[in-house]
């Protein structure tokens, strides 16, 4: 078959060299679906082009299939002020765009020169942008209005706010951008300093000091004593690591493993100190013993009536 021609007949498809040259599924189709071409003078002619050459791409085909909806420009304003609001804030950071992806945003603002106050604040303002960019969007798909002012100052208010949250010490902790990066690049921490002594007992008195310790990060526990002489002289030190979740246990087993050493070498008199307030109380009768060291005290009272007699 040379020509297309060959296959029509009287104004119609030539069925029996049809079902020759085809499947019996497709000229069954072609007979069934494809319905009859009136004569033209123009037998090749194009009856729709996308241009004007009849030439095409997979990617011009595919925005033509598409049906591609009309740019909003109200959509398109979002964005536009979204430039302009990150590079508001990141001049007056000086941290360098462009922000196009938030991988690289993120990587920015976390990884930017700034001193430790700040760094907080710089690794929540690549929330804090993106989620106003949001709100805008959705305020213009309800059919409000918005304004970069409005975007700016929310902006401000939740950096704020989270300064304020973060360090509810600073008082006076402005409510703009640029003044809260002046505030704490020249903020400079009060320091303050208290004087610990230690009072020598009377002559011919030992002194031993108590402590214990726990790290909640890492859950490890320790206690430790010391029994100085009247001149302050150390006459034996002692720290133990504890199996105890908590600093009061620990405080406990401070008193009680200085008490122990005391019974087993007999420095007489001795004076035993404790900086726990509530172990102080305690032992003293004046308040309600713990559940969590109820065993403990009873063992430490035990022996406190030993030395006693």
């Amino acid at each position: 078959m040379e020509d297309i021609n060959q296959l029509w007949q009287d104004r119609g498809w030539n069925e029996d060299l049809t079902a020759q040259l085809f499947p019996p599924d497709i000229w069954q189709h072609i007979i069934n679906e494809i319905p009859l071409i009136t004569e033209d003078d123009n037998w090749d002619h194009a009856w729709w082009m996308q241009s004007s050459t009849g030439k095409f791409t997979v990617g011009t085909d595919w925005e033509l299939m598409r049906h591609k909806e009309e740019v909003t420009e109200l959509y398109r304003s979002v964005w536009i002020k979204a430039a302009r609001l990150w590079k508001k804030f990141s001049d007056i950071a000086g941290v360098r765009g462009p922000f196009l992806q938030i991988k690289w945003t993120i990587h920015r603002w976390w990884n930017a020169n700034c001193n430790t106050k700040l760094k907080p604040l710089y690794q929540a303002m690549p929330v804090f942008i993106p989620w106003q960019i949001g709100k805008a969007r959705n305020t213009i798909k309800h059919g409000a209005k918005f304004s970069f002012w409005r975007m700016e100052m929310e902006v401000n208010c939740n950096i704020s706010l989270f300064a304020k949250t973060k360090y509810p010490w600073l008082i006076y902790l402005p409510n703009t951008w640029s003044e809260i990066l002046l505030f704490l690049h020249q903020y400079k921490p009060t320091i303050h300093a208290q004087v610990v002594k230690w009072t020598a007992p009377t002559e011919g008195v030992y002194k031993c000091n108590t402590d214990g310790s726990f790290i909640g990060e890492t859950g490890s526990t320790s206690c430790a004593f010391c029994i100085r002489n009247w001149e302050g002289d150390l006459v034996y030190a002692e720290s133990s690591k504890l199996q105890e979740s908590n600093s009061l246990l620990a405080e406990v087993m401070a008193v009680r493993f200085a008490l122990e050493h005391y019974l087993n070498n007999r420095f007489t008199p001795l004076l035993i100190e404790t900086d726990s307030l509530i172990v102080n109380k305690v032992l003293q009768g004046h308040w309600e013993v713990p559940w969590a060291i109820v065993m403990d005290i009873k063992k430490i009272r035990m022996w406190l009536i030993i030395w006693w007699r």
